[in-house]
């Protein structure tokens, strides 16, 4: 419970503080803090005891998949593929993109 209590702090702290900076808005730091509050539940579900050699298999299979998918040096496409993704949703022909901080 206290580690659990204290990576709360630690990613409401991150999340607050990328607000205070203008680097993201409310509704993304809200966004994010609820995803990672899924993604946190889902897991813990997962440490009962049943569930530990099926989230072994799982978690060496995401390994292995990692390790043969190969980048040949560059770094992962993530932000072309959050780009990407908002483009599809909004049905514009160019993301909107901030030229000044919030």
């Amino acid at each position: 419970m206290i580690a659990v209590a204290l990576a709360a702090a630690l990613v409401l702290s991150v999340g607050l503080s990328r607000f205070i900076i203008k680097v993201h808005s409310a509704s993304e730091v809200t966004t994010g803090l609820l995803l990672g509050a899924l993604a946190a539940w889902w897991f813990c579900r997962g440490l009962e005891p049943a569930a530990r050699v099926l989230r072994g298999r799982l978690m060496l299979a995401a390994f292995a998949a990692f390790m043969l998918m190969g980048t040949a040096g560059q770094p992962a496409p993530t932000h072309q593929l959050l780009q990407q993704i908002a483009q599809s949703l909004s049905g514009r022909d160019q993301v909107y993109v901030r030229t000044t901080p919030l």
